[in-house]
C-alpha cells in the first residue's frame, strides 16, 4: 500500500500562505488525502500555496491533473502555487507533459523567498 505524508507549515507574517511538505507518492490510493488537505486550505482562503516536493518520489496522471486544477483555482482567487524542490524524475514528467511553463518552480529556499515576498 502506498503512503503519503503531508506536513503543514504556516507563515506567521502571511496568513494567506501555506506550505505543504509532501513525502511519498501521489497516486490513486493517496490522491484523496492530498486533495482533501489542499482543498481545505483553498477553502480557508489560502492564496499563496507552496508545495514542497523534495521528498515526493512519484506522481501519477491523476495527481498531475489535480495539480493543474488546484493551480487554476488558486490563480482564479488571485494567488499563486509554487512547486519547490521537485525531484528530477518527477520534473521530467512535468517537462514531458509540457507543464513547466504552467507552474512556478523553485529549486531552493532563496527562490521560494523571492516568489513569496
Amino acid at each position: 500500500m502506498a503512503d503519503i505524508y503531508i506536513m503543514e507549515l504556516y507563515f506567521d507574517d502571511m496568513p494567506d500562505a501555506i506550505c505543504l511538505q509532501t513525502e511519498g507518492i501521489i497516486n490513486c490510493e493517496t490522491l484523496a488525502d492530498f486533495r482533501d488537505k489542499l482543498d481545505t486550505h483553498l477553502e480557508q482562503g489560502k492564496t499563496k500555496i507552496l508545495l514542497d516536493f523534495e521528498n515526493l518520489k512519484h506522481i501519477t496522471s491523476k495527481g498531475f491533473s489535480y495539480l493543474v486544477f488546484a493551480c487554476e483555482k488558486v490563480k482564479a482567487q488571485g494567488g499563486f502555487l509554487v512547486l519547490a524542490k521537485v525531484q528530477e524524475e518527477v520534473m521530467q514528467v512535468f517537462e514531458t507533459l509540457k507543464l513547466t511553463e504552467y507552474f512556478n518552480f523553485a529549486d531552493s529556499d532563496a527562490e521560494v523567498s523571492k516568489l513569496f515576498c
